[in-house]
């Protein structure tokens, strides 16, 4: 049997998203400026390459790059139109009502529009320029952890078989000691929730909430017109107690992201998110704008939108947390990645200022979480802090708590004592069926009005076929005794993926791993919680370009 091999750095960073990334190129660019030796960093991605499982909007602050970036660094990156033009919809099954004004955290004049897959891909180059070592198709199994500190990671064993076996070409997971671990694995990541399982990390005040984003990135014949404008709704295809909407930004003149978000604290369990995407695709606004397209891109993610409450403590010995993973996203806002690129830029501040006194002590590292709290990002954020929750009351409730939490600076009103957590279902003889023309919706193009499995096509995902499942069912006769006679299988329709099919007769629930797109909603919708999301083999899932 092969031996584990031990790598050792200073500094090792999981995922090379926007805040991974911005840390590390802040931490090299200062050691630079002081004309030292650099800290040995080593970036690990479980992606083919850095940007292939990042997937947003996106629309970007460029204001926050300038804190991280030198003019000729952010004139390199790929930035398209910016916005000139927006709208904020209100939508009926047929028709849309556009609101006379936008609320001033809505508006986004001057934002780029970017494929943040794109942008990555240029930061980690960045990275590399500055001495960094991306590591790409390689995924991080668990943490080490001794005696309460953070010692690095563990990487995920590559060559084995569906069965668990060792194949030809085994390869023990290697691991990588550091003296300090950052954690930019995305949202509802699983070391990050590990960490807070085991005590390491501080639990949030208030039980995080996802929101799933479905999108496509569709080709369109040439519209000067629709570049640089972008247009939110709200309402249809969604019910009036299911927080999310839709938006379309226009890339370029042929190019159009339509998504849609749904907040995961939906509770009809017969919600099918894939079939809700293609009604708001249904929709005659969105019919009209894409009509002779074709798609050319499709993901999901999971969205982060429990605002500051749902923050966990950012720092221990020897871990520090950003981005997604944090939690460190603008829900009602609608924009991310100016949080990840400031904390980014702080967290690096602090990483440099530890190896600087060789002193990584939690009481150090603790700096971090200090000066994001005193950040315009995070002030902004704090304004929002019990929005979301209302809006499990229906819209004009969460409308007026997003008001008052606006003009009160966050200090009313209070949380809503009645919220529901995110896996909380009613059963299915609770829920008044929907009508037949509220499940059709629309006409949309019939070329665009894609199944789930044709969407995904588009997606790049692919998967060693012959590995162990990353997801498993914990007892799977919970799902015939319990989940299907309650709830009706939710899973096969709350996953993006078709993941998981209703196959009763031979025992329940099939899992087809290989078309995962790696967004975990699965590991937070289960209503008996009885799936878990392992991380799998690096190098599968996704391979997002130009989302």
């Amino acid at each position: 049997m092969k031996t584990r091999e031990v790598i050792e750095c200073d500094v090792v960073c999981v995922g090379a998203g926007v805040a991974g990334l911005s840390c590390v190129l802040r931490l090299l660019k200062r050691a630079r400026a002081e004309g030292k030796q650099p800290p040995t960093v080593l970036i690990l991605e479980k992606g083919r390459q850095a940007g292939d499982h990042v997937l947003s909007g996106a629309l970007v602050d460029m204001q926050s790059l300038a804190m991280l970036l030198s003019p000729e660094e952010a004139a390199s990156l790929p930035v398209g139109v910016h916005v000139h033009k927006e709208s904020l919809l209100f939508l009926t099954e047929r028709r849309s009502w556009r609101l006379p004004l936008i609320p001033p955290p809505l508006r986004s004049v001057g934002c780029a529009i970017v494929s943040l897959s794109d942008v990555v891909r240029r930061l980690g180059e960045l990275c590399e320029e500055y001495g960094a070592e991306i590591y790409a198709g390689m995924a991080v199994k668990e943490t080490i952890v001794e005696d309460g500190v953070v010692k690095g990671v563990r990487l995920v064993d590559h060559g084995v078989d569906r069965a668990g076996r060792p194949k030809a070409n085994y390869e023990p997971g290697a691991e990588v000691r550091a003296r300090l671990t950052i954690l930019g694995e995305g949202a509802a990541g699983i070391l990050t929730s590990a960490l807070i399982q085991d005590g390491v990390l501080a639990p949030p005040a208030e039980e995080p909430t996802y929101a799933l984003g479905i999108k496509e990135l569709i080709r369109i014949k040439p519209r000067p017109e629709v570049a640089g404008c972008i247009a939110h709704s709200f309402g249809y295809p969604l019910g009036k107690h299911d927080y999310g909407g839709g938006f379309i930004y226009g890339m370029t003149a042929e190019r159009l992201a339509v998504a849609l978000i749904v907040g995961l604290d939906y509770r009809d369990p017969d919600l099918d998110t894939h079939e809700m995407f293609r009604r708001f695709k249904r929709h005659p606004l969105v019919a009209d704008l894409i009509a002779g397209g074709r798609v050319i891109g499709y993901g999901a993610k999971l969205i982060p939108e429990g605002g500051v409450r749902a923050v966990p403590g950012l720092t221990a010995a020897g871990v520090m947390v950003v981005g997604d993973a944090a939690g460190l996203v603008d829900g009602v806002r609608l924009k991310g990645v100016h949080v990840a690129v400031e904390a980014g830029v702080h967290a690096g501040d602090v990483i440099f200022e530890c190896w600087q006194s060789d002193d990584w002590t939690a009481v150090r590292l603790a700096d971090y979480e200090r000066r994001l709290r005193i950040s315009d990002s995070w002030r902004a954020m704090a304004r929002f802090p019990t929005a979301h929750g209302w809006f499990q009351m229906g819209i004009p409730f969460g409308m007026a708590a997003t008001a008052l939490n606006f003009i009160s600076g966050g200090r009313f009103p209070p949380a809503n004592p009645w919220r529901r957590e995110d896996r909380f279902l009613l059963k299915r003889d609770e829920v008044r069926r929907r009508s037949g023309s509220d499940r059709k919706g629309g006409r949309g193009p019939r070329e665009l009005d894609l199944g789930i499995l044709d969407d995904l096509y588009f997606s790049g995902t692919e998967h060693e076929e012959d590995q162990p499942s990353h997801l498993e069912i914990i007892d799977p006769r919970r799902c015939v005794d319990e989940c299907i006679p309650r709830y009706g299988a939710p899973c096969t329709r709350f996953c993006p993926a078709g993941v998981y099919e209703d196959d009763r007769e031979s025992g329940g629930i099939r899992i087809q791993a290989s078309n995962c797109l790696h967004c975990r909603t699965c590991r937070l919708k289960c209503p008996l919680d009885n799936i878990r999301w392992h991380v799998p083999e690096g190098g599968g899932g996704p391979r997002y370009k130009g989302m």
